[in-house]
């Protein structure tokens, strides 16, 4: 489907990341559950296991959990279990810890969820909820994804601190803030992605409009990133 380029790009694909919430969970925010078609999060997972398997294999996926995960929600978050990674048997996926740093073909990403983005747009004056790639570098410059306790972000008290960040990337991933941004720094491309949700009912209490449908694709060669729009019909 799509234009000429759009089909050449999707032809191309060689990964893709899902950096959380990969269900809706159940009980994430006031009266969740009215607007759920599926109320059993296994059964959730089981709808996505069967979405992803129409997916072609030479696809490499690597999900990682958010806070609408039936992980724990303190972070760090551990990966999935095993009850709910084998409902994904025979495809090609890797499941990853949120935070997580991986490879991709030499690049370096850091992949977090992002919860700590409203932290971080609370007690700093100058940062927005709705700008998280400019939290994003404030992130990059304090090393640090949630230094905050207390806040909207769960801690777990390990005897590490493993929201450190210990070491630069060449991309650095976000989400959970329902938007879609690309920006750059100091040579690290940052990138907000986008939540395939429209406005809930509690969203638009909060006069919040979610960027959904917004595919960011990054060229591993060159570095260049592009926006897809699947909020519109082809």
């Amino acid at each position: 489907m799509g234009n000429s380029r759009q089909k050449d790009v999707a032809g191309k694909i060689k990964y893709i990341v899902i950096p959380g919430d990969v269900v809706d969970g159940i009980g994430i925010y006031p009266q969740q559950d009215k607007e759920l078609s599926i109320v059993d999060v296994y059964r959730q997972y089981e709808a996505l296991a069967d979405q992803l398997s129409l997916i072609p294999d030479h696809i490499s996926m690597i999900i990682q959990p958010g806070n609408h995960d039936a992980v724990r929600p303190a972070e760090p978050q551990p990966t999935f279990e095993k009850e709910i990674q084998d409902l994904f048997s025979g495809m090609n996926m890797t499941f990853v810890g949120n935070p997580c740093y991986f490879s991709l073909h030499g690049v370096e990403v850091l992949s977090y969820h992002g919860q700590s983005l409203l932290d971080y747009a609370t007690n700093i004056q100058h940062l927005k909820y709705n700008e998280p790639v400019e939290t994003m570098k404030v992130m990059l410059r304090k090393h640090h994804l949630a230094p905050t306790y207390g806040g909207y972000t769960p801690l777990a008290p390990e005897h590490f601190d493993y929201m450190v960040i210990n070491r630069i990337p060449d991309i650095f991933v976000t989400g959970h803030v329902h938007l879609a941004q690309i920006s750059d720094y100091r040579g690290i491309t940052l990138i907000n992605a986008s939540s395939w949700q429209t406005q809930t009912s509690y969203q638009k209490m909060l006069n919040f409009i979610p960027d959904s449908g917004k595919l960011p694709i990054v060229n591993l060669k060159s570095g260049n990133v592009t926006m897809m729009d699947f909020s519109k019909k082809f």
